[in-house]
């Protein structure tokens, strides 16, 4: 069942997510052991895109945050450890902050007037951008499992962290196997 797995530990870099497209379509793996804290989510639509043709297995390892919620929701057959948790939040934009704090820093240089115009535009364009990403990964999620795009939103604004039976309940886990 797991005979040549690729194998994904650690922060999630650029170089990690095209490692991983090149080892399944060269068919030098059969799949991904993934225990990841995420990383940065630039590059996930290319690797969802890519993976779309891909049938492959994922094993989750101790823990499955962030990012690698979503990267190990690729795979079509995915099993997890009776250990095995899943780590939710909100995405952060490109600098460091959550759509949420955007819009509190918004409202206020909007409450303090004009002079910080270019500012609010600024916070508006990322704002916009990080919805858009955030609404697509969201909705991809609820594709693959049994949650709602609400429900993927309450545990991203909840920072949740989901053990192994809730994350079967839910469908983010086909089968729980023992190690």
């Amino acid at each position: 069942m797991f005979k040549n797995l690729y194998e994904v530990t650690g922060e999630m870099h650029v170089h990690d997510i095209l490692d991983v497209l090149r080892a399944l379509q060269k068919n030098t793996h059969d799949g991904l052991y993934i225990s990841s804290n995420g990383g940065i989510c630039n590059n996930f639509p290319v690797f969802a895109n890519a993976t779309k043709q891909r049938l492959f297995t994922a094993l989750a390892g101790h823990s499955i945050d962030s990012l690698a919620v979503f990267v190990y929701l690729c795979a079509n057959e995915r099993y997890a450890t009776p250990r095995t948790t899943f780590f939710f939040h909100r995405i952060f934009t490109n600098n460091n902050y959550t759509i949420p704090h955007l819009r509190a820093s918004l409202a206020l240089l909007k409450s303090v007037g004009e002079m910080y115009q270019g500012s609010i535009e600024f916070l508006e364009k990322l704002i916009a951008k990080g919805e858009e990403t955030e609404c697509a990964l969201v909705r991809w999620c609820a594709d693959r499992t049994r949650l709602t795009t609400d429900g993927v939103l309450r545990l991203m604004n909840d920072e949740a962290t989901l053990d192994v039976r809730n994350a079967h309940y839910y469908g983010l886990v086909h089968k729980v196997i023992r190690t």
